[in-house]
């Protein structure tokens, strides 16, 4: 596994992960952009038991403590714009649950959504391998799962090749009515599984691949769907992209079918290639296009781009991205540039929306009643996509549509509809909650899928507790006071001096005569009603008597000396900051010094306050 600069093709150095076996799903974070992914099948990463699942941080190369193994490798890793993960391969067991195949897992705990869970059997060809996940995709409105599979059947009903799942309602996910088990029905390959997949931006089709033929198929078709279009490639397909203008495919092929539409035969002019596929029983006529070609999305017509490469088992893998293709083969040379096994067809950076939302809360942290508002100002500077909001529990279960809690993470997705680009836009959803404490998060996207990240507020439910007891702080006799009022019910009280605990007493006040030279703030902690509270007494200062003080050597022996202070009758010498004695004298030699610098400290105590003068 390694990772590159887009811009620089430079290795990041800073991720260097050993893995004990092989990296075939990547998916990045959309809210941590150097957070990313890995599936494949390994169980071992920079020594950390990871078993075929895996989240690392790009930029410090660390492992994340996000976990959900499996029991078989994984092929496929889909997050959504709206944050739910579907994961695909040959596993029987994820994150402990017994689901096979496809798993739907909460991206940020790696807790399994039971409700998705689906039984696939059987193989759908030659080359099946079992039942694996060639290619998943989610559609753009996040309503539709497409798969294409190497199964036979999935729970008993025949999906040969490809399923489309309805998981609109992630409590209770579906299979639509589509298949095409007859997929490559008529084709020189009709026996063979499927090998790959890819879904088009605009969901209007999806792509299944089966050795040399690249096939089209409408999402939203019923039983036995027919094809849109086919496109025969007279030897292996390994790989396949789309964009708004292309479907890209890559393998190890040098003649593809021409039409329907007017087609350049010779594209590049690779006519002087040999490779398998140009011979009986392949079709002589086609169009020349090596290991790499480019179809209209409409119905397959080859179209004249032809970059040429030489690789030799071909083109294995292809990525659209709106910055460009990216190509991945055992070649050398792709377009007659010299890029290695990684090829960049960099279309350039382009002027994108990158800004995220932001969300103002405007719900207040406590809140009485049976029926609650929930409510939040969003503005992006170009157009709000969506608010979600999770209410959480105290248990960790998240409040369902039904107005129940359960585990199963579910969004209240609040549609802002229209606002001025840069103007705030108020938002609210109504719900009913029990008395007791709350997580609510909340989270905008825009329309390029910018997100803030998740913004957490904690909220209470119910009446609000007791008043809290008056409390303050005074210098008595140099030493910090703190006084405060009783609490019905409380019997002990906690004395926090600068953020860090100095007591528990029963009385109402306390003398602090350890307090430091300078400014102190303390707090009275008190528990109501289970409830902790921390009670703001205020800050005093408190001025030392600092004695002047030296050390010198005499005859190669330490001897510190000090001036007299005042109502003091002992003083006692730190070294290196340790005690080291006590005396009532205004010298100390210290025969004990051991070689070396040696550092020394008087401490006195003037009026309850500890004051240290550095020798």
């Amino acid at each position: 596994m390694a990772a590159f600069d887009v811009d620089t093709g430079a290795l990041i150095d800073t991720f260097l992960p050993s893995i004990d076996g092989p990296v075939e799903a990547v998916q990045l974070d959309h809210d941590a952009a150097d957070e990313v992914w890995l599936g494949g099948n390994f169980d071992n990463i920079d020594g950390a038991t990871r078993r075929n699942l895996a989240k690392m941080q790009i930029t410090t190369g660390g492992l994340l403590p996000w976990t959900a193994d499996t029991d078989g490798r994984i092929q496929e890793i889909v997050l959504t714009p709206d944050d739910r993960m579907f994961v695909g391969g040959a596993f029987d067991l994820i994150g402990g649950a017994d689901i096979n195949r496809l798993a739907e897992l909460d991206p940020e705990t790696g807790a399994v959504n039971p409700a998705f869970s689906f039984e696939f059997t059987g193989e759908a060809g030659l080359r099946a391998a079992g039942q694996n996940i060639r290619f998943a995709g989610v559609t753009s409105d996040e309503t539709r799962l497409v798969l294409v599979h190497t199964a036979a059947a999935i729970d008993g009903q025949p999906k040969r090749g490809a399923a489309v799942f309805d998981i609109s309602d992630p409590n209770a996910p579906t299979m639509t009515a589509f298949s095409a088990n007859g997929y490559a029905d008529g084709l020189r390959y009709s026996t063979y599984a499927p090998s790959v997949g890819a879904l088009a931006p605009d969901n209007s089709f999806f792509i299944l691949v089966t050795t040399g033929h690249v096939i089209a198929f409408d999402p939203n078709g019923g039983a036995e769907s027919p094809r849109l279009w086919e496109k025969d490639h007279q030897d292996s397909v390994f790989s396949v992209a789309i964009s708004n203008n292309a479907v890209y495919t890559g393998g190890h092929f040098c003649k593809i079918a021409s039409g329907p539409k007017p087609t350049d035969l010779i594209g590049g002019g690779f006519t002087d290639k040999t490779c398998s596929g140009t011979e009986p029983p392949y079709p002589q006529d086609g169009a020349y296009r090596y290991q790499m070609a480019a179809l209209d999305p409409t119905d397959g017509t080859p179209l004249p781009w032809d970059p040429g490469t030489d690789v030799f088992r071909g083109i294995v893998s292809l990525e659209v991205t709106p910055r460009g293709l990216l190509a991945g083969g055992d070649g050398m040379f792709t377009g007659g540039v010299r890029t290695g096994r990684f090829a960049f067809f960099d279309l350039g950076a382009r002027s994108v929306d990158t800004s995220a939302p932001t969300v103002d809360v405007t719900t207040p942290a406590r809140l009485e009643g049976a029926t609650l508002v929930l409510s939040a100002d969003v503005t992006d500077d170009r157009r709000t996509r969506r608010l979600k909001i999770r209410v959480i529990d105290a248990n960790g279960h998240h409040l369902q549509d039904d107005g129940s809690f359960a585990d199963a993470v579910n969004n209240l997705d609040l549609d802002p509809g229209f606002a001025q680009p840069g103007t705030a836009r108020s938002l609210s959803t109504s719900v009913s909650l029990a008395d007791g404490d709350y997580t609510i998060r909340y989270r905008a996207a825009d329309q390029a899928f910018n997100s803030n990240g998740w913004q957490n507020q904690s909220l209470t439910v119910g009446a609000a507790p007791p008043p809290l007891p008056p409390c303050s702080v005074a210098l008595i006799a140099g030493a910090p006071r703190v006084s405060w009022t009783a609490v019905d019910g409380e019997d002990t009280y906690v004395v926090r001096r600068n953020g860090r605990y100095l007591t528990t007493t029963t009385d109402l006040n306390h003398d602090d005569t350890t307090a430091p030279i300078g400014l102190s703030s303390y707090v009275i902690r008190t528990r109501i009603a289970g409830v902790v509270n921390d009670v703001d007494c205020g800050s005093i200062e408190v001025d030392g008597v600092a004695p002047a003080c030296s050390v010198s050597l005499v005859d190669g022996t330490p001897v510190i000396s000090w001036q007299a202070v005042p109502g003091e009758d002992t003083y006692v010498i730190r070294r290196n900051g340790t005690y080291l004695a006590t005396t009532s004298d205004l010298t100390y030699r210290d025969d004990t010094a051991p070689a070396g610098l040696n550092d020394y400290v008087i401490r006195t105590r003037m009026a309850g306050v500890v004051t240290d003068t550095a020798c």
